[in-house]
């Protein structure tokens, strides 16, 4: 057993929520970390079993098996040998690699193989997942696996779209029979749809196409996460090629969302509306405006961010269907009992889970994971980083869209000594009881 994560308890001072409850939840259950020995090959017994190096993106589902991905090169982790997507069996205990970079071979290819893999992103069922990677034969790719079996989506030199022949993907969202993904042909970048079933694609969006409500501007740049949940869709683009390392107000989220009378449009540019840009209002801060905007996940109605200025930053949230984003907490809001001063930074992907906000974010040594509730303001505080875990400091957590079943949150914990590990935590359920709004 790992050791605990001992939660506080205080008060909440902010222009957003004003109370924030200790939930007293720890970690209790390790899935896999730095010293885990990955599954021997029965195709290469002589390859030497050595532990896990990194961790990606760890879900949980109903069973309480945990998904994620290990041993990715790109994130500048000590590189290991057992790169794959694997999944853990609470029914036995047991650690299944679903896909592996040394023995999966690439749908369509007769040998090759994954040497990355990248922006995983589970399906409705929390068992049947899409995700991005390259290839030992210069592909980038878009691959599902579905009960049991890997399908390619899309790939770099082979899929043909509207506007061209694939140059290059970035990542998808599966919900539905539907995975929407970002890609590049020789026309510019865009956003495209593809229907499991009739195996089609479908362009909506692509660059040169104008933004709605965007000062005459035209889509330039799309980011490579966008999210889908049940044919509501969101994405975030950018008036200019790079908007990178700019403090100059260029982005925007933009959806297909369900009217008031619960109404889903087709997903056509003239249906298309802009939920934030350049010239939306920084709740509470006035004069500023939103430089950079990350991931923004749909669901139930909500839509999340984590967003940064020229002096600040912050998380936020809004009902999909309206264009005034509320905040949560940002680089002005303090804990009381919690940490001292106000919160410095905000890990950039935050989740929707029912109508339920789960992010983390951090004061100086700080991390915490937390909970927030849109209908009540309400925060809950489910992880941090003030006690051991393992007999470890916990420098920073890492969530994934999936990550919390009933009682149980799954997370990624990245240790001061550069070690990794996956972990479930337990949050008592009657923590969570909601309490009463705060008066305005």
């Amino acid at each position: 057993m790992a050791g605990a994560l001992l939660l506080g308890g205080g008060f909440f001072s902010a222009v957003a929520a004003e109370t924030w409850v200790d939930t007293k939840g720890r970690i209790d259950e390790v899935v896999a970390d730095t010293t885990t020995v990955p599954l021997s090959s029965t195709l290469q017994p002589l390859s030497t079993r050595i532990p896990f190096t990194n961790f990606r993106y760890p879900y949980v589902d109903a069973e309480l098996n945990v998904t994620f991905i290990a041993d990715d090169p790109l994130i500048g982790q000590t590189k290991g040998d057992h790169l794959g997507i694997y999944r853990s069996s609470a029914a036995d205990g047991r650690l299944l690699a679903l896909v592996s970079g040394r023995e999966t071979i690439v749908p369509g290819t007769t040998d090759a193989r994954f040497i990355s893999i990248l922006g995983l992103h589970m399906g409705d069922n929390l068992s049947d997942f899409v995700f991005n990677a390259a290839s030992t034969d210069n592909r980038q790719g878009i691959y599902l696996w579905r009960k049991g079996t890997l399908e390619t989506i899309a790939r770099t030199g082979e899929t043909n779209v509207e506007t061209g022949v694939l140059t290059g993907v970035d990542y998808a969202s599966y919900s539905g029979t539907k995975i929407v993904y970002t890609a590049t042909t020789a026309a510019g970048p865009l956003l495209a749809l593809y229907d499991v079933v009739a195996r089609t694609h479908t362009v909506l969006v692509h660059a040169g196409q104008a933004i709605p409500d965007g000062d005459g501007a035209t889509f330039r740049y799309f980011s490579p996460q966008n999210w889908n949940n049940l044919g509501e869709i969101a994405f975030r683009a950018a008036r200019v090629d790079d908007p990178h390392g700019t403090n100059t107000p260029n982005r925007g989220i933009y959806a297909w969302v369900k009217d008031a009378a619960g109404k889903l449009p087709a997903p056509t540019l003239a249906s298309l509306r802009r939920v934030v840009d350049w010239n939306t209002p920084v709740p509470g801060l006035p004069g500023e405006a939103f430089t950079s905007i990350h991931s923004a996940p749909i669901r139930n109605g909500l839509i999340t961010f984590v967003a940064r200025g020229k002096s600040f930053s912050g998380i936020y949230w809004m009902p999909a269907n309206e264009s005034t984003p509320r905040v949560i907490a940002d680089t002005t809001t303090g804990l009381s009992g919690l940490f001292e001063n106000t919160f410095t930074q905000f890990a950039i992907y935050p989740t929707i889970i029912d109508r339920e906000i789960i992010f983390q974010a951090g004061a100086g040594r700080f991390v915490g994971v937390f909970l927030y509730r849109p209908d009540s303001d309400a925060l809950f505080l489910l992880a941090d980083n003030r006690q051991p875990v393992e007999g470890k400091q916990v420098l920073t957590f890492e969530i994934a869209s999936e990550c919390l079943i009933g009682e149980r949150l799954a997370l990624k914990a990245m240790f001061t000594d550069r070690s990794q590990g996956v972990y479930l935590a337990t949050i008592p359920g009657q923590a969570l009881s909601r309490p009463a709004a705060p008066k305005r």
